[in-house]
């Protein structure tokens, strides 16, 4: 089990207490669908602002002053085309040599067209042109009226009606929820801060403000990855408070937090090793084979953390609340546990199996985050059935025995056969115990 637990370790941030997650838009399709893969091939077949169906937006605007007094700006003008093809060449910079890195014919704007072939930068438009173009009468009446028209229609699209702000449209050729869009994403941010900061000093204000759903996708992720270890906490922190009550034990507690904590390291190990490592592929069975690179999808563990939580405790609460009935009896420390062991055994077995194997249907579900729940649901519900309840918890609660009631005061022990053997292994007090159980 310690591989497990080891693997999961290579996903925790534990500087940041933060959990990695994936995702993809591809786990939430049905496996047996077309239309997302349709969709990637035109992606990759057609012109980007055709095939791409969610592209990334950037408005270049002006923020506030400090003291909250709107600036004025007008991008109707060379200056402001000039600030977003050098804004445009500093996102292909930044993101060349990556895996979807970015060119010149992946940008829209009224401030750029295409690839310059003599630097290979964006091809910055001339302002006095294009308005020429979409505003004087010869061009709208008799020379260009179809390309003025278009002109228009382009500038009503990308600038404000106060022509205080620019849109720029960018056009990746990925799935934008993937972790190489996630990837771009970051990147971007990165180059467009960067840029602003250079251009603090000579053009107070400017902003580049950007906008993907793929970016919103990404800060839903790192919030929740961020917020959920905190929840979990919380949650155990509220859970065994109670039982501390329930059972008037101060340390109980702790043991039942050792028996959760390491059993969920497993079971995030574990399918880790199976949707992001694909270590099972080779059974050819697509429930439990890895969708592209997306690894475990960022909802699985916000969705059964808690869960596995609450089952573990279940079981735990239910052998332990036997245990400490037997030791109200008289029955010693060891005793009571093996008696609470053996009372409680087959209820919780038969339990376990029947839930496990009622999860194990998502096995076979078409969608692959499906899947992911159903391994995560099975695989802790066996562990905890079979590793946890029947060797896990006995060997928490054989250590230090008093501990697992003190403050409580347990009647002195009248039945014991396990602490007290001869030298050769018989039990001493086997007769006595016959004789009181007759």
């Amino acid at each position: 089990m310690y591989p497990l637990t080891m693997r999961m370790n290579t996903n925790v941030d534990f500087a940041a207490l933060k959990f990695k997650m994936g995702h993809s838009y591809e786990v939430t399709m049905p496996r047996y669908a077309h239309e997302w893969k349709t969709l990637l091939q035109v992606q990759e077949d057609f012109p980007s602002q055709v095939g791409v169906f969610m592209p990334m937006m950037i408005l270049t605007t002006k923020d506030a002053g400090t003291d909250g007094t709107a600036l004025s700006w007008d991008v109707s003008n060379q200056e402001t085309f000039n600030l977003n093809c050098q804004m445009a060449d500093s996102l292909i910079s930044a993101t060349k040599g990556t895996k979807f890195e970015l060119n010149p014919t992946q940008f829209l704007s009224p401030a750029m067209h295409g690839e310059d072939g003599n630097t290979g930068k964006v091809k910055c438009l001339k302002y006095w042109e294009l308005n020429l173009v979409r505003t004087n009468y010869l061009s709208q009446h008799l020379f260009l009226a179809h390309t003025s028209e278009h002109v228009q229609q382009m500038w009503d699209q990308l600038v404000s009606p106060n022509r205080h702000a620019m849109l720029t449209m960018v056009f990746p050729k990925m799935d934008p929820f993937s972790p190489a869009a996630f990837e771009t994403t970051r990147i971007i941010r990165a180059a467009l801060a960067s840029e602003m900061q250079k251009l603090s000093v000579s053009h107070p204000g400017i902003t580049f403000k950007m906008f993907s759903p793929g970016g919103v996708m990404l800060d839903l992720i790192n919030v929740t990855s961020g917020q959920l270890p905190i929840c979990f906490l919380l949650a155990a922190a509220v859970s065994l408070t109670l039982i501390a009550f329930w059972f008037g034990s101060a340390f109980i507690p702790a043991k039942l937090l050792f028996t959760v904590i390491v059993p969920l390291t497993w079971t995030i190990g574990a399918a880790l090793y199976v949707y992001e490592d694909g270590v099972l592929e080779f059974l050819h069975f697509p429930g439990l084979s890895r969708t592209g690179d997306s690894g475990l999808d960022w909802t699985v563990p916000m969705f059964t953390l808690t869960f596995m939580m609450g089952l573990a405790l279940d079981y735990e609460i239910f052998l332990f609340e036997r245990v400490r009935e037997f030791r109200e009896e008289g029955f010693g420390d060891c005793e009571s546990i093996q008696l609470g062991l053996a009372a409680t055994g087959p209820t919780i077995s038969y339990a376990g199996m029947i839930m496990a194997l009622t999860f194990a249907a998502q096995l076979h579900a078409s969608i692959a985050v499906m899947n992911q729940l159903g391994f995560i649901l099975v695989f802790s519900i066996v562990v905890d059935t079979f590793v946890v309840r029947s060797i896990l918890v006995p060997a928490m609660l054989s250590l230090l025995p008093w501990s697992n009631y003190w403050p409580s005061k347990m009647p002195e022990a009248q039945y014991e056969w396990l602490a007290k053997r001869g030298d050769d292994g018989s039990m001493d007090d086997e007769d006595d115990l016959d004789e009181e159980g007759s």
